[in-house]
């Protein structure tokens, strides 16, 4: 999406760096992101670390879920997001997630089962150690595995039910 500041982006970009060169380049680390935003404050940053060559910007796509199948891992070290859809989307595609407090939907991950979440994107050395964990495929295959599992419990008609049920229950009090 936009706004990569509020999203972390930045952060994001810092923590891979800290993986260095020799863990990037065994792994083939490509740092892919997608959305619309001013690219050469970002760009500049990844060349000041070094790792340009291994980040790919893409505007907005149709077709998101391509983008979640190309994907092993799923970081959003957010600053603020009520919920970001995105982190349900990965979930289903059987993406583990690494996210922040600062996103309503940490509450529906369950930290270092089905994904990370850390406190705040400031928390760079723990970002770049959630996705250094999620590097080992049997850890980020059984996280993904649990994230799909839970998202797929997640539908929009049980969400509606647990919603109306709570109205349900204040107007028994009212």
């Amino acid at each position: 999406g936009s706004g990569f500041k509020r999203k972390g982006v930045s952060y994001l970009i810092e923590a891979v760096s800290r993986l260095g060169n020799n863990t990037i380049n065994k792994n083939r680390i490509r740092l892919l992101i997608v959305g619309k935003d001013r690219l050469w404050p970002y760009k500049r940053l990844a060349a000041k670390f070094g790792i340009d060559k291994n980040i790919i910007f893409n505007d907005y796509a149709s077709e998101t879920e391509k983008y979640y199948a190309a994907s092993d891992i799923f970081a959003l070290p957010t600053f603020f997001d009520p919920f970001a859809n995105v982190t349900l989307e990965a979930m289903a595609s059987g993406v583990p997630v690494i996210t922040t407090k600062k996103n309503g939907a940490s509450e529906i991950i369950e930290d270092g089962k089905d994904g990370f979440v850390i406190n705040t994107p400031f928390e760079i050395d723990a970002l770049t150690e959630k996705i250094r964990a999620l590097l080992s495929p049997e850890l980020r295959k059984e996280a993904g595995d649990k994230a799909r599992k839970k998202a797929m419990n997640l539908t929009w008609d049980r969400m509606t039910e647990e919603t109306l049920k709570v109205y349900d229950e204040i107007r028994a009090f009212g």
